[in-house]
């Protein structure tokens, strides 16, 4: 597995890369700001999305070009090697650096939700975890199965 790590992002980058990963397309800055702001209700000035996408370039998330008057941003590094990242660094910090914990913590937290929204983030974020352990050889083994 690629142990390369990547730089924090704000939440505020977050939510920008959040929109140009969710698109799968390359897009300018004004398609940037009409989707950011739609979809995390915000009301940024294209000079505030600019502002993001300077970090974000800088931080080596995207690169851009020029085709006009127009600049257009490319994603360098993908929406899943991020979110493994994001996801380790979650288990390290929360849980001690310990699978075992967080697995029992989402299988109770599974069991317990009544919104389905929730239960499937949850397992996405188990299965996340799982296919991280398997990749690095760490035993993976349940006590009670997902349903």
């Amino acid at each position: 597995m690629n142990e390369t790590m990547f730089e924090k992002l704000t939440e505020c980058e977050q939510q920008v890369m959040k929109v140009i990963w969710d698109s799968g397309a390359e897009l300018s800055l004004m398609e940037i700001v009409r989707s950011v702001n739609d979809k995390y209700h915000k009301d940024w000035k294209p000079q505030t999305v600019s502002t993001f996408l300077a970090r974000l370039v800088r931080k080596g998330y995207l690169r851009y070009y020029r085709q006009g008057r127009l600049f257009f941003y490319q994603v360098l590094i993908p929406f899943e090697e991020c979110r493994q990242q994001v996801t380790k660094e979650f288990v390290n910090f929360w849980y001690s650096g310990s699978s075992t914990t967080y697995k029992g913590m989402a299988l109770d937290m599974m069991q317990r939700l009544d919104d389905k929204q929730d239960a499937l983030f949850v397992f996405r974020m188990y299965t996340l975890l799982k296919k991280h352990m398997e990749r690095n050889q760490e035993s993976f083994c349940l006590t009670q199965d997902i349903r």
